[in-house]
């Protein structure tokens, strides 16, 4: 089993981040760089425990995940959505999964944990897809911070430059 876990701050209120990364869970690819199409599954029009999504990461349909809230607690900002489908990505779905936690600071900073435990396929795969799925996680750390502030949806081909304006918020993600 690999862990992977992420930490960022945020000069925003905790609810308003909460919004972008929950409130949001079937839009999420207006505020992901990599996810190009998300939405709702098999009847859910909500997010809460046992709500659904697809997100596909290629126009093709074939690099997607199909994923659901297994454990949500709106109260303490944080929900754990597990993979039940992976398309093309080397994912174990029976050990895979990611809990967010938004944490506030003070009134107006908060912070957000995102950690993943995941099982590749095959096993040894997975210290060597540590460093993509790292990538993709601090790609939307820094996208969960732009669209919160400016409702600009995001994708592969505006993230570079949104990035960049935040070039110095890169260096302050935590990888524990």
């Amino acid at each position: 089993m690999n862990t992977l876990k992420l930490q960022k701050e945020y000069d925003l209120p905790a609810d308003k981040i909460w919004t972008v990364v929950a409130g949001e869970y079937a839009t999420v690819s207006n505020s992901h760089p990599t996810i190009v199409d998300s939405k709702y599954l098999n009847g859910h029009t909500e997010v809460k425990l046992g709500a659904e999504r697809f997100c596909a990461f290629d126009d093709s349909g074939k690099q997607y995940l199909k994923e659901r809230i297994v454990k949500f607690d709106p109260e303490n900002r944080s929900y754990t959505n597990a993979v039940w489908e992976a398309g093309k990505f080397p994912l174990d779905t029976s050990k895979t999964q990611g809990t967010f936690t938004v944490d506030e600071l003070d009134g107006n900073r908060s912070k957000v944990t995102f950690q993943m435990d995941y099982q590749t396929k095959p096993a040894i795969m997975g210290s060597l897809v540590k460093g993509q799925f790292k990538k993709l996680i601090r790609d939307y750390l820094i996208s969960i911070d732009h669209y919160a502030r400016t409702n600009e949806k995001i994708n592969i081909d505006n993230f570079k430059s949104i990035r960049k304006q935040y070039s110095d918020e890169v260096r302050k993600i935590v990888v524990a």
